[in-house]
């Protein structure tokens, strides 16, 4: 007689679910049964095939320590998961080099065309970034990235990136890897058990042709965006009349007189010609130029106690990782008791403040707070008070490649430079009218405005294509 199960009424149902033990496969963990983990395969009208099926090898790269990394330019590349960008791309701004003798003991670990990369062990919402490799010259991969071979005869090696990338936007990857010291991975194993819908070559091909359209077009907006954004630099020049001396190559030696430097700092770099040719420009600009101490004030911030640091409130505290170029940005904030804003009232942050970090990473980079949420200014952080300067302006041109440059001639330290609110405030800037001021700002609000505008239809672009990619993908 046919037994039926029953679930306590005190239970949710909506969180349990049965597995027949025939359709167990090695694992008892729930999660990897679980509908939210694999239920976008089972409606698809293509038939599934496991990894291990369209694919002739799977293989983990090597692990290099310190020992086996190469300080020298010319190393081999052995690509890690820090490599792996966004929407299946490569990026090479930190790279680990290793010797070129690897190249005949390690060939074997060499990639080809045609490779996939799999990020087999991560942080856990990162563990299955997938990308599809194709470049030339020598290129090892480490321990951290599975390297996959396909079957072209069965499935396509960038469709199959496009596949294992839409699982892990869905946290197939996050649910099913399993975890050990602060790391999370998915193995050799269980990846060449994962099921994935075959259709026939040429719908794969449709589905490759239509992410790379997408992904192109992505490109070419975000390029317009920089493009406008980096002629903010040179319009700013033209308007101030400063003309910028023609690059040269550094001088490695040079003479400074000593009554040049009475009363000045002694070190070499802070001497270098090329400032002193840079300042001139500034002095040959439409407008006098003055120190910041002249026409401004400096407002700094408070060494607030890290043991007064909450989980949330409503007050945030701003400090240097909230800082980046022409921004404030309070998604990562640091909070304080809601009552600490008043009771630290002379560091209250209001709208329109012009922020500086004063060390660090982001060092000299200035923002606006352009919001009326609650906030007080960290130690470390300052800002520039003033009636004679437009905000707006004054934080365009403290941004500019030749203000960053004179910034960091004025700061101190190495490894972690810092610059003091003394040193900020003897920066010398131009001073057009306030009316002059606004043009400008306005302008530039209009440069940037065209340049989100940009950069927000290439993100809808992207992600309106992997919509319509994850259908055709999965069949519906």
């Amino acid at each position: 007689m046919k037994k039926e199960f029953i679930i306590s009424k005190n239970v949710d149902p909506n969180k349990v679910f049965l597995v027949k033990r025939s359709a167990l496969e090695g694992r008892l963990d729930p999660l990897y049964y679980s509908v939210e983990v694999f239920g976008i395969i089972k409606n698809s009208k293509y038939e599934l095939k496991t990894i291990k099926q369209c694919s002739t090898t799977l293989k983990s790269g090597f692990g290099a320590g310190k020992d086996y990394q190469d300080d020298v330019s010319d190393g081999v590349i052995q690509i890690r998961p820090t490599n792996l960008g966004e929407n299946g791309t490569l990026k090479f701004d930190r790279n680990v080099l290793l010797p070129k003798e690897l190249l005949e003991t390690h060939s074997n670990y060499l990639l080809e065309k045609g490779d996939l990369l799999f990020n087999n062990t991560n942080s856990q919402e990162l563990v299955g970034k997938t990308v599809f490799f194709n470049l030339d010259g020598n290129y090892f991969h480490s321990n951290h990235i599975t390297k996959i071979k396909v079957n072209n005869n069965i499935i396509l090696p960038e469709y199959l990136a496009l596949i294992l990338n839409v699982y892990q936007s869905k946290k197939i990857f996050y649910n099913i890897c399993t975890n050990w010291n602060n790391q999370s991975g998915v193995g050799i194993e269980l990846l060449s058990k994962l099921k994935v819908p075959i259709p026939n070559l040429k719908t794969q091909s449709k589905v490759i042709e239509k992410f790379n359209s997408a992904y192109s077009s992505k490109r070419s907006k975000e390029a317009k965006a920089k493009e406008l954004l980096e002629s903010i630099d040179s319009y700013l020049l033209k308007e101030l009349g400063i003309t910028l001396p023609p690059k040269s190559e550094a001088k490695k030696v040079f003479y400074v007189n000593f009554k040049d430097i009475q009363g000045k700092r002694f070190d070499p770099f802070y001497h270098k010609v090329e400032f002193e040719e840079l300042e001139k420009a500034l002095q040959n600009g439409k407008y006098e130029v003055v120190k910041l101490k002249e026409k401004s004030i400096f407002q700094s911030g408070y060494a607030f106690n890290s043991d007064s640091y909450i989980e949330e409130s409503d007050c945030h505290l701003v400090t240097i990782k909230n800082i980046s170029q022409n921004e404030i940005n309070l998604n990562n904030s640091t909070y304080l008791p809601e009552e600490f804003f008043e009771k630290y009232s002379k560091f209250q942050i209001k709208n329109n403040d012009l922020l500086i970090a004063m060390t660090g990473a982001t060092i000299g980079k200035v923002g606006l707070y352009n919001s009326y949420k609650k906030a007080l200014l960290n130690q470390r952080v300052g800002i520039i008070k003033s009636n004679h300067f437009n905000e707006l302006f004054l934080m365009s041109l403290l941004n500019i490649p030749i203000y960053q440059i004179l910034i960091l001639r004025n700061s101190n330290g190495g490894a972690q430079p810092n610059i003091s609110e003394f040193d900020i405030m003897k920066i010398k800037i131009p001073l057009p009218p306030l009316k002059v001021q606004a043009k400008i700002a306005e302008h530039i609000s209009g440069i940037r405005e065209r340049a989100r505008q940009l950069q927000k239809e290439a993100e809808a672009e992207i992600e309106k294509a992997k919509l319509e990619v994850e259908k055709m993908i999965l069949g519906e």
